[in-house]
């Protein structure tokens, strides 16, 4: 990793505890990572074993993995448990054991994962509804995204209030969607303030309104 920075609210935090590196700088994680994302002053990895590793600022709850109280600066305990990867935890589903993961994304202050075997999760910035939750406080532990049920997610992107979902369903089609199709992914269309809006079969994006 080259020596970027990390900055949350109160300023530069650096990359490590060491604060700003000029030189690339070896992420001390020994699993394999099979995939990267970035929002912008937070990483996240996903490993070979399906775990989700993320580190950076995480203010707004997209560590998925910091407490409020500890969220800027680390609190008490120290920036080193924002800058120092380590992996993000889900609560088991009964009957399905441990939550494991295939597919990771990142918006600006959001993280989006898919679950092995079907279902997402989601974390972070939520002041807009761009998670896909109702409410529209920060979530700084993953929430299971309800919203996304009836989209086969290929690739998530976003903004700082807003997020597109690509459905692997029919991508390949330019087949422009009626208003009726629009509106069948329902779950997305009953949380207040979301709309679901389309310019080619495929893609659905969430946003306020």
């Amino acid at each position: 990793m080259l020596g970027e920075v990390k900055q949350d609210g109160n300023g530069p935090i650096g990359l490590t505890v060491e604060g700003l590196k000029k030189t690339p700088y070896l992420v001390p994680l020994e699993e394999t990572v099979v995939q990267i994302a970035s929002g912008n002053d937070h990483l996240c990895m996903l490993t070979g074993k399906g775990e989700i590793y993320t580190m950076g600022c995480g203010e707004q709850g997209q560590l998925g993995r910091i407490a409020e109280c500890f969220s800027i600066r680390g609190g008490r305990k120290g920036v080193g448990i924002l800058l120092d990867p380590s992996v993000v935890y889900c609560k088991r589903v009964r009957g399905k054991g441990k939550v494991l993961f295939d597919g990771i994304w990142c918006s600006n202050y959001c993280t989006f994962a898919r679950v092995q075997g079907g279902g997402y999760y989601g974390w972070g910035l939520n002041n807009y509804h761009h998670l896909g939750l109702e409410d529209v406080k920060s979530w700084f532990t993953p929430q299971p995204i309800l919203s996304f049920s009836d989209v086969q997610v290929e690739s998530v992107a976003g903004g700082q209030h807003h997020t597109v979902l690509l459905d692997k369903e029919d991508p390949g089609t330019s087949k422009r969607p009626t208003r009726r199709e629009l509106l069948e992914v329902k779950n997305i269309r009953r949380h207040p303030g979301i709309a679901v809006l389309a310019e080619q079969s495929g893609m659905v994006c969430v946003a306020a309104v």
